[in-house]
């Protein structure tokens, strides 16, 4: 994961997708962009998750691994996704494998 520091494509991307409308305050200023490389993880079964993503470029896979070794695709995520919600707000570990395709 690289961080980007780009205020303008953060803001771009927070009026395409209406982002602010989501929540009651306007929390831009706690809001940062994130690049994963292609074949990169998003996160991993069981790690933890740090943040609340919203998923707004390119395609990614979540999927988890079974017990055989083989790999059981749940779903695919394109924007404007929301990653996490849930496991973010309930302090709980990622449940399945999120990877950028």
């Amino acid at each position: 994961m690289i961080k980007l520091n780009d205020k303008s494509k953060l803001s771009y991307y927070i009026k395409k997708f209406q982002i602010n409308e989501i929540f009651t305050e306007n929390i831009e200023h706690h809001m940062e962009l994130h690049y994963f490389k292609k074949g990169s993880h998003v996160c991993i079964k069981e790690n933890t998750l740090d943040y609340f993503y919203f998923f707004v470029k390119c395609r990614a896979k979540v999927y988890i691994s079974t017990p055989n070794g083989k790999s059981l695709l749940i779903r695919f995520y394109s924007p404007v996704q929301v990653i996490w919600d849930v496991e973010v707000t309930c302090d709980e570990n990622a449940d399945c494998n999120i990877q950028v395709i």
